[in-house]
């Protein structure tokens, strides 16, 4: 009778040993912007648009145009929120756009979300 209570013991527990290994328990890493820069550049090659993720909040959105004998820039502070795979970037300055970026991978897709007219593809540096 000891036999069998000691199989019928170790049977248990390796059913809970291999219940307890799954592929479900990985922790998901999570996506931190914080830090990182994303860039766009036209096909004409004239214009670049800068994304750059100051903090966990706050960014800076650097456009420059350069096509040899015209040279401009601006630069507009933003706040933005993330919740995967979205993250939504709001104007410091009234007038400016609310911009929408869908973020897959190491490429950002933006589009002005008043409008929604597409900006550009923006690739992580």
């Amino acid at each position: 009778m000891k036999k069998y209570l000691l199989s019928m013991l170790a049977v248990t527990l390796l059913m809970f040993t291999f219940s307890s290994c799954d592929k479900d328990d990985e922790e998901v890493a999570v996506f931190e912007l914080n830090g990182s820069s994303w860039v766009y550049n036209s096909p004409n090659g004239y214009e670049s648009i800068t994304i750059t993720f100051t903090s966990n909040i706050d960014c800076v959105y650097v456009w420059a145009y350069d096509d040899g004998d015209v040279m401009d820039s601006q630069t507009t502070r933003y706040t933005y929120s993330y919740s995967e795979p979205y993250v939504e970037l709001y104007p410091d300055d009234e007038g400016k756009a609310v911009l929408r970026g869908l973020i897959n991978g190491s490429v950002m897709e933006v589009t002005n979300k008043s409008s929604n007219i597409n900006i550009g593809t923006f690739y992580k540096k």
